[in-house]
């Protein structure tokens, strides 16, 4: 067992209670890091027992395996702390363990806006870059100015264990992906996000789910803490409870195309739903077609694969 101010890593820790599809994998290490120091606490261990490590929040878009051999890192860092403020807008950096939607949630009261439309969506905020998390009708990345993170893989070669920071251009922010899915992918442990959310609240009701909430009042009556009770009640009705029916929750992409390939699509699927989407910098058009309708238009819905299966 190693230690510092407080913390400690655990041998042979079940993590059943640490993913929501309650898969009772086993870590052959496990540490909560809950202060910025316990990072190099984490990584001397892992080089002295030759061990592989692994970040985790609230495990809700993961599909444990075999831990054998791997440190597993909580990361449970927390605080929100305000850099800069403007009669416009607020630079915030909140640490990596903080709850995504506690988060959503304390903004909107502070006055703070534009994850309105990405309330309850499960995990913590250290997450949200990775896959660039997005719902009706916007995406996380436009609201980051910064990343801070450790490349726990540089550390393999000698190097101290130092924070660096990338700026939000650098992160290569797309429809659900990032540079930490793809260049930075190995072993990078995000330890804080920097926001610059607006003062002033604009409704976003481009999807027809959360437009049609809305119908009946007029513009300047619809606020920030309105949509996100409208996007609770959504996402509650569509995806289960995995404290309930253990799941990892909706994690498709959906398909976009061009022009070409949506003309020959929906010429076979005239009643297919789809979305236009731009993009900055191109005139094309580019036609989303949602994933869920993909899916049950292919016969997988409520299609049971033994112990796993596609919800109802």
């Amino acid at each position: 067992m190693a230690t510092s101010k407080g913390s400690k890593i655990l041998r042979q820790f079940d993590l059943s209670s640490r993913n929501t599809l309650k898969i009772a994998a086993i870590a052959d290490a496990y540490i909560r890091i809950s202060r910025l120091s316990d990072v190099a606490v984490a990584i001397d261990f892992a080089k002295t027992h030759s061990m592989d490590i692994f970040p985790i929040g609230d495990g809700s878009n993961v599909l444990l395996g075999d831990l054998s051999s791997t440190l597993v890192l909580d990361v449970a860092i927390k605080g929100i702390r305000v850099l800069e403020e403007s009669s416009n807008d607020v630079l915030v950096e909140v640490a990596a363990g903080e709850n995504w939607h506690n988060w959503v949630v304390a903004s909107i009261k502070r006055g703070w806006y534009g994850l309105e439309n990405l309330a309850l969506i499960p995990g913590r905020v250290g997450a949200a870059p990775i896959q660039n998390i997005g719902a009706y009708g916007r995406e996380v990345g436009t609201y980051i100015e910064r990343v801070r993170y450790f490349d726990l893989a540089s550390c393999d070669n000698g190097n101290s264990v130092t924070e660096q920071e990338i700026s939000a251009e650098d992160c290569l922010f797309s429809y659900r992906d990032s540079i930490f899915k793809s260049q930075l992918a190995a072993n990078i442990l995000i330890t804080a996000v920097i926001f610059r959310l607006s003062k002033n609240f604009s409704a976003e009701l481009s999807y027809p789910s959360l437009k049609s909430v809305f119908l009946n009042n007029k513009p300047l009556s619809i606020t920030a803490k309105a949509i996100v009770e409208a996007v609770i009640k959504i996402r509650r009705e569509k995806l289960p409870d995995p404290d309930v029916l253990p799941n990892v929750g909706s994690f498709f992409k959906n398909v976009e195309v061009d022009q070409t390939a949506f003309d020959s699509f929906f010429s076979a699927n005239p009643r297919a739903p789809y979305y236009i989407t731009e993009h900055a910098g191109s005139s094309k058009k580019r036609y989303k077609i949602p994933a869920g309708w993909l899916i049950e238009a292919c016969g997988f819905k409520a299609k049971k694969y033994g112990s796993l299966g596609m919800h109802e």
